[in-house]
């Protein structure tokens, strides 16, 4: 199973572009068999498009500036999913560092990170550990329905609504989730990551966060 899943930023949803209405039986008209032809060329590409991405190939920029380790993480704000203070970044980094978490429910390989980053964090805050002085925060992305997910997963961070890709694809350029980015205390980026982030590299971003505050 691929660790990243391609990521649709247009405000079109991504069925409509499967509506057919011809039938699969009997002879075709002329006009239903070019429909159809169109659909298998749609279907062709969206299949090479998750192949692509899936084995970590060709991540180029498709939204706005590349992110850039060592450069200054991009300025914005978020609403949080609960109708919270928004969070800001990098202002929300700015005593021991930040990590960003990308993700959404209709992720498959986001349905298994975030279950094991939730519980790693629980235990650093009920162990007072000092990695637990490292904020991190989700950014759900393109996810109406993300709340029944975010509850089964019992997150606890703050995460905050990316409803129309503004941040994941327009600020980050990112064309899949998951994807994380360490924001060191100085708001610069440190550290991309593209996939699922595992819980050693976690790890290591806290440790190393923790070490430069």
């Amino acid at each position: 199973m691929s660790s990243y899943e391609p990521i649709n930023p247009s405000d079109e949803p991504l069925e409509s572009a499967f509506s057919d209405d011809a039938t699969l039986e009997g002879v075709r008209p002329p006009k239903a068999r070019k429909r159809f032809m169109v659909l298998g060329v749609v279907m062709a590409a969206l299949l090479a498009l998750y192949l692509f991405q899936g084995l970590g190939i060709g991540r180029t920029s498709t939204g706005g500036t590349q992110p850039v380790i060592g450069t200054a993480v991009p300025h914005f704000s978020m609403p949080t999913v609960n109708g919270g203070e928004a969070l800001k970044v990098p202002g929300i980094a700015h005593d021991h560092g930040l990590i960003l978490v990308f993700f959404a429910s209709w992720c498959g390989p986001c349905q298994k990170e975030i279950p094991a980053l939730v519980e790693k964090v629980k235990q650093e805050t009920q162990s007072n550990s000092a990695l637990s002085k490292v904020h991190v925060v989700g950014v759900d992305v393109n996810d109406p329905t993300g709340a029944t997910f975010r509850k089964s997963a019992g997150i606890e961070f703050p995460v905050g609504a990316d409803p129309t890709f503004r941040v994941a694809n327009g600020l980050f350029s990112f064309s899949g989730l998951p994807d994380a980015v360490l924001v060191k205390a100085t708001g610069e980026i440190g550290a991309i990551h593209y996939g699922a982030l595992n819980m050693a590299t976690f790890t290591t971003w806290q440790r190393q966060l923790v070490s430069q505050s």
